[in-house]
């Protein structure tokens, strides 16, 4: 068996962190990309919903707030 040139396994190992982040990268963007269509459907529903309460209210005009603002 060769011995494989330090070069070489400095690069490999270096591939092999690159491979691990974008493991970790992806798995993050799966994650807001659930969670991003979670809020879309929730707000396209309290959109609906203020529409049949009173269609003279423009829901766009509602300002976005923070979850602990004002708590």
């Amino acid at each position: 068996m060769r011995k494989t040139p330090s070069y070489l396994k400095g690069l490999a190992e270096t591939r092999a962190r690159a491979a691990r982040d974008v493991q970790c990268y992806q798995q993050l963007v799966d994650e807001l990309q659930v969670r991003l269509a979670q809020a879309q459907a929730e707000l396209t529903a309290c959109d609906t919903l203020i529409k049949k309460f009173d269609d003279r209210l423009d829901p766009t005009q509602v300002e976005p707030i923070n979850h602990w603002q004002g708590r």
